[in-house]
């Protein structure tokens, strides 16, 4: 998966839709109609102008779970939500599993926020199989387009 997987920044898209497109992008799965369905655009024909037929969310807020949702039926991709710590983490590094780990930015030393700022922050998580030594590789492309290398200790 590793070598699939390259940072590309969407710099219309937060932080998890950042994961999820830059995992699309791994696996050949275009991701852009789901966002679109995330922002709630849609069109109604009863109205009468084209002002009233095109709708919008106006909080534009989405949460986690509705990320989950939408992948899941738009884009045939699963995630599985599970709380997980670091020893459970080294369990899942031979399985070769993609995570999205959700993290508070001020602990997240690539973001900009790193010790400034606490406010929820997801990167994706990947196992580094194709290396001689046991790391992992995080994509972070929402703050960085750089492959961050993390000891599997670290966890």
């Amino acid at each position: 998966m590793i070598n699939k997987m390259t940072p590309q920044r969407y710099n219309t898209h937060n932080c998890i839709e950042n994961c999820i497109a830059n995992y699309c992008d791994a696996v050949g799965v275009d991701f852009k109609p789901m966002f679109l369905y995330s922002w709630d655009f849609g069109y109604d024909e009863s109205r009468t102008t084209v002002g009233e037929r095109l709708h919008y969310h106006h909080s534009c807020s989405m949460n986690f779970e509705n990320y989950i949702q939408l992948s899941e039926r738009y884009l045939n991709i699963s995630f599985k939500p599970e709380m997980i710590d670091g020893n459970i983490l080294k369990h899942k590094y031979e399985e070769g599993s993609v995570f999205v780990i959700s993290t508070d930015s001020f602990e997240c030393p690539w973001n900009l926020a790193y010790q400034k700022y606490h406010y929820p922050h997801y990167y994706l998580l990947i196992s580094n199989h194709d290396h001689p030594e046991k790391y992992w590789v995080a994509i972070d492309s929402f703050s960085t387009l750089e492959i961050v290398n993390m000891d599997s200790n670290i966890l």
